[in-house]
């Protein structure tokens, strides 16, 4: 894949795009920062539900590309399911219970050390040092300015917003980021489409082994992933962004329209990754989509690294401002003896959330 002068202006557009939404957004409420003050809309909880689950979107193409569609039935399907149940079962009782965080939600049940415990377990879960290297990777890629500052661009253009306006911030920036998503694995597969022909003709080009949604027989890898799917149910951006409703039913619809979503955009995923095992053999499968996406002229391949760049942005600023809650509200808010704004503590420790992640992806530089 070739970045021209046009690609790398598509990307600064893009990026100034997303500031420019982002910091829109003020507030000096702690229900307003935290919460977007109970009033989000179904729109914008299904498109931050959408965008905010692709943050691995390049190891989807690992997998694909290793895999074939057995990647589906184990990061797919068993995802869709326990969704479905949350929404069912879980999400409409977040939304009337009012309960801000899980370590709020474990301390009415259990006590003060149950909630501190809960938060330590959330915030392990919520440190975005891979995706901050994710991006990191792609902004190095583009501009070539070297892994260190571009892993420090990452981090500060992700954080900057949620920590000026909190989660409305974040909620604006990922309904943009959700469509460039789309927009941009779209393109790839048009892209493909057009060089190779339709994906029915994938069917003859593809090793019999990756059209196999059973892995050919990996009955207890199916099962073990399906009961990992059910972390969902203790998903803290699922529980902040269910909490921040401005209705009951909203949170049950609004799920089982994200969980279309996330049908499509799998199907994007798997068919592009299909297409460069089709015709990419013998590459490094990290790099799958953007091999595939050397088929794209000039401007085209700026569209499609935007996709790239608002799926890992996009769950990035989620994690970090999730971490950075428990961290300044479900940690430091228990233990503080100093008198200060839940506001300000979470942006203090956000701050150092982000310096963490930094420091994490530089000293350990993988994904895994």
């Amino acid at each position: 894949m070739t970045v021209s002068i046009v690609d790398i202006a598509i990307v600064v557009v893009f990026i100034a795009a997303i500031a420019l939404v982002g910091f829109r957004y003020r507030t000096n409420d702690d229900n307003e920062y935290l919460l977007a003050g109970r009033k989000l809309t179904l729109p914008l909880f299904v498109t931050s539900l959408i965008a905010t689950w692709y943050g691995a979107v390049l190891g989807a193409g690992e997998y694909v590309y290793t895999m074939g569609v057995f990647e589906w039935t184990l990061w797919g399907m068993p995802y869709y399911a326990v969704a479905i149940l949350y929404a069912v079962f879980i999400a409409p009782k977040v939304r009337e219970s009012g309960i801000v965080t899980l370590p709020d939600k474990l301390e009415s049940a259990y006590g003060k050390s149950a909630g501190l415990f809960g938060a330590v377990a959330v915030l392990a879960l919520s440190i975005p040092a891979p995706y901050v290297l994710s991006l990191g990777i792609v902004l190095n890629m583009v501009f070539d300015i070297g892994l260190t500052t571009s892993v420090v661009v990452a981090a500060a253009t992700s954080l900057a917003y949620v920590f000026v306006g909190g989660l409305r911030a974040g909620v604006a920036t990922d309904f943009v980021q959700s469509i460039a998503m789309y927009l941009g694995y779209g393109t790839l597969l048009i892209g493909a489409w057009v060089a190779f022909g339709s994906p029915l003709q994938l069917v003859s080009d593809l090793p019999e082994s990756h059209l196999s949604f059973t892995g050919g027989g990996q009955w207890q890898l199916i099962i073990a992933w399906s009961l990992i799917a059910f972390q969902t149910f203790v998903d803290p951006s699922f529980h902040q962004r269910c909490c921040a409703l401005n209705d009951r039913s909203s949170a049950r619809n609004g799920l089982l329209l994200a969980v279309g979503g996330w049908f499509v955009f799998d199907v994007l995923l798997i068919l592009t990754g299909l297409y460069a095992v089709a015709n990419f053999p013998d590459i490094n499968p990290l790099n799958t989509y953007f091999e595939l996406a050397s088929v794209l002229p000039p401007g085209l391949v700026g569209v499609f690294l935007v996709g790239v760049i608002a799926a890992i942005m996009s769950t990035l600023d989620s994690l970090g401002f999730i971490g950075a809650i428990t961290v300044g509200k479900d940690i430091v808010g228990r233990l503080r003896t100093v008198q200060m704004s839940t506001e300000r503590i979470v942006q203090m420790s956000l701050v150092c959330i982000a310096a963490a992640s930094v420091v994490m992806a530089l000293t350990v530089p993988s994904v895994v």
